[in-house]
């Protein structure tokens, strides 16, 4: 059977099981140039591909040192920013996002959702230019925005250097003040340099790390209630009653007796019972999900997934090189992957492939069903 990377006809669907032993997801040890990081930007970048927020270039190379586009900005913004996006969008409001462009057009759903949150805008003209680079006060700007920090930026004195544009200075202050993004080793920001992947990947986990959803309200912590203590309600006096008269008796000499010792009994401990541990519930692995279908998408190098979800629940997805582990009935899957609408098209994925569905319930977050899809040539 001859290989090939891209998967149009004839897929192969191979459902993991309950409690199937399966590899771990790619980290940063899979890729050659990320072998020289530090252990603390590692784990960084560990997060965000356990996440389904990053992928690398190809099955060994991460490039952290090239520069991003506004597509990848726009997916990666989306992604940790929980914003709600289209699968299956296929019309954007920009006239150069299109859904056939090769290199960007996997991007379409995720910069619609961006527009829609108030977090990047588009050019004169009703352009994107999702190919366009993103500069580093671009992207100080549209990760404030995403933190819902607009206004503060707007109002804040802004940074004193001459490397950021006078509307970004606001935005550029935030971003240096929340750790999202730092100055150069010039002591400068270079506001209009291109950003580099390292930058959003840095970003990217600082901002994820800060992110509150929109519309949450922090539970406020009851103060204790002082109960008082109730006022001790007087006791009677008593009556005095006539007291006898005192007769002094004359004191006749007796001899004094010296009184024994009595040893003082030594009281004996209870003993302690010891309480019965309770047992705590064994978490139950997701039952795999049936009456799932693999088709192959409309373009090439792209797969579609039929099947409906039972009624109130959704359905996320992520695809990695390896197989998954299942999750446990209950998990939370608020942030893995991305929304899936029944029929839109994965694109991206390639031969040797899993792609990992989750059915969750969409009133509560928490994983009902899933199932580990092998992605195979036929």
């Amino acid at each position: 059977m001859r290989k090939s990377r891209s998967l149009i006809l004839g897929l192969a669907l191979a459902l993991s099981l309950p409690g199937t032993t399966a590899l771990a997801a790619k980290t940063s040890a899979d890729f050659k140039d990320l072998q020289d990081l530090d252990a603390a930007t590692k784990a960084k970048i560990d997060a965000l591909l356990s996440a389904g927020v990053f992928n690398g270039v190809s099955q060994d190379t991460f490039d952290l040192k090239s520069e991003m586009n506004r597509a990848q900005f726009a997916k990666v913004a989306a992604l940790i920013f929980g914003l709600k996006v289209d699968s299956g969008l296929k019309m954007s409001s920009f006239s150069d996002v299109k859904p056939d462009d090769k290199g960007n057009g996997y991007a379409l759903p995720y910069i619609e959702a961006l527009k829609n949150a108030g977090i990047a805008e588009g050019y004169g003209g009703g352009r994107f230019d999702p190919a366009g680079k993103v500069t580093k006060e671009q992207l100080a700007t549209f990760l404030v925005r995403g933190l819902g920090k607009d206004d503060d930026a707007k109002s804040a004195p802004g940074v004193d250097d001459q490397t950021v544009s006078d509307w970004a200075k606001g935005y550029v202050e935030l971003a240096l003040e929340l750790k999202l993004l730092s100055n150069g080793a010039d002591g400068k920001f270079g506001g209009g340099s291109n950003a580099t992947r390292d930058l959003l990947v840095l970003g990217a986990y600082e901002a994820k790390e800060q992110y509150v959803p929109r519309g949450a309200t922090p539970t406020p912590t009851p103060s204790p209630s002082l109960t008082p203590t109730p006022s001790a309600s007087p006791s009677p006096s008593p009556t005095p009653s006539a007291a006898p008269p005192i007769v002094w008796p004359t004191p006749e000499p007796t001899s004094t007796a010296t009184p024994t010792v009595q040893p003082t009994p030594t009281a004996s401990s209870t003993p302690t019972a010891t309480p019965t541990p309770t047992a705590s519930p064994t978490p139950t692995p997701a039952p795999a999900i049936t009456g799932l279908t693999v088709e192959s998408g409309t373009v090439a190098g792209s797969v579609r997934l039929v099947y409906e979800a039972v009624s109130g629940n959704g359905l996320r997805f992520v695809h990695q090189p390896g197989p998954f582990v299942t999750p446990k009935v209950g998990s939370s899957a608020a942030e893995i992957g991305s929304e899936y609408e029944t029929g839109a098209d994965i694109r991206g994925v390639y031969e040797g492939e899993h792609i990992g569905v989750y059915e969750v319930n969409a009133s509560t977050g928490a994983v009902v069903r899933f199932s580990d899809i092998a992605l195979t040539a036929a």
